[in-house]
């Protein structure tokens, strides 16, 4: 019995909005079970996601949020279906590269030029920094975390929101490990001087950037960045690294820097130990404004906004740490 065309029709056009509900801006770097790339299908719509596999005639996708898009394989256009083919048999063969410690892929290629350097190790200036290195010095040394959180102020922050910490991360046995004021090169200097060194977390989330969007481009921002992640990577090598966008901020200049910047954090997720997810559209509306009552200045967060960032690191976590 011939296939209903109207039920045809209904499934290219489910195509057709699937494609265009997952259609990101940028192409991320080589991951480990395949590559984020462009994917055309027949009609000639175009997404960017990362091969998963091929399943019972479909082809499954997954977009840089981490969620997952299947499709029949034959929707794809011929030379993506050959592609996907190659993929899974590449995949199912397990003859994948896998990363040394230390090494990340994607690293921005940033010439230097601004008097602040974000890869030189540095400790922090505020008057508060050395008081709240032995504090995580502590934590170090106590040890039995499986999450941490690591970053500047922003992070920090989740220590006046204990019930929200405990809703949201209390079953994964979670650390923080912001301080206030930090950039990377101040983060490097902590991560040099022992912090996280002998422990075995499951998951690090790096949230991270924002206080170098006053003193660094874009591209010294990612640099700076990707340098935090080569020390992680070889501090903690089988631990996997969550690194998320720098969120949305108030002032227009800088805001346009770490959304800049984002743009090169993409690269650096590879799938199997960096995974980059961009959770800004949990503070903005449609329109790319910041919501209402989630910030309580230019960058810090209300307690409604780190309920914003719980929640939407709630499937994350859930797949990350099962």
């Amino acid at each position: 019995m011939r296939a209903s065309p109207n039920r045809h029709f209904l499934a290219i056009q489910q195509w057709q909005s699937a494609l265009l509900a997952l259609l990101v801006s940028s192409s991320l770097a080589l991951a480990q079970d395949a590559e984020m790339r462009e994917w055309t299908s027949k009609v000639g719509t175009n997404i960017t996601a990362q091969f998963v596999k091929i399943s019972n005639g479909k082809v499954i996708l997954k977009k840089a949020d981490g969620t997952t898009v299947d499709a029949p394989l034959s929707a794809l256009s011929a030379s993506d279906q050959e592609l996907a083919r190659k993929l899974d048999k590449t995949r199912s063969s397990g003859s994948l590269k896998k990363l040394a410690p230390g090494e990340i892929v994607g690293m921005p290629d940033t010439r230097i030029t601004s008097p602040n350097d974000p890869t030189k190790p540095v400790p922090g200036g505020v008057r508060w920094f050395g008081r709240d290195h032995q504090k995580r010095m502590d934590l170090t040394k106590a040890g039995g975390f499986e999450l941490v959180m690591l970053g500047d102020s922003v992070t920090d922050g989740w220590w006046r929101q204990g019930a929200l910490w405990n809703q949201y991360f209390g079953k994964y046995k979670p650390a923080n490990f912001g301080i206030g004021g930090d950039r990377t090169e101040n983060v490097l200097w902590r991560l040099d001087a022992g912090e996280l060194v002998g422990t075995n977390p499951k998951v690090v989330v790096v949230m991270l950037g924002t206080n170098n969007a006053g003193f660094n481009t874009p591209g010294e921002i990612a640099l700076g960045i990707g340098t935090v992640l080569k020390k992680l990577r070889t501090i903690l090598p089988e631990t996997k690294i969550v690194l998320l966008g720098i969120f949305p901020r108030k002032d227009a200049e800088n805001r346009a820097k770490t959304d800049a910047a984002n743009k090169l954090f993409e690269k650096m997720h590879d799938g199997n130990y960096v995974y980059y997810y961009d959770i800004g559209s949990a503070f903005t509306d449609k329109d790319g404004k910041i919501k209402d009552g989630l910030l309580a200045d230019d960058v810090h967060l209300t307690g409604a906004g780190y309920a914003a960032w719980g929640e939407a690191m709630t499937p994350i976590l859930k797949k990350l740490m099962p």
